[in-house]
């Protein structure tokens, strides 16, 4: 499933916060240098959809905040359930 994510780097905290107008938004409090945000949002997402971070590749937006990942083996049903989890 492809997702698209607005990454906040040097925030507070690891986590998804919010899912609008189809973008996930996630905060992770490492830098955006040598990839180390990527790497944190994918392990952020990992957890968050419970999938190994083996099944989750960058897709495009390396360098940007506005990012699309490719998450295997999840479909629209279980990404939907788990973005239930946000509203509660």
């Amino acid at each position: 499933m492809i997702i698209k994510v607005r990454l906040q780097p040097k925030s507070g905290s690891n986590k998804v916060v919010d899912y609008i107008n189809g973008i996930l938004k996630v905060k992770v409090t490492a830098v955006p240098a040598k990839n180390k945000a990527n790497d944190a949002c994918i392990k952020v997402l990992s957890s968050f959809f419970r999938v190994p971070k083996s099944m989750i590749s960058l897709v495009s937006g390396g360098k940007s905040k506005d990012k699309t990942f490719d998450l295997k083996g999840l479909d629209n049903s279980m990404f939907e359930n788990k973005l239930t989890r946000l509203k509660n």
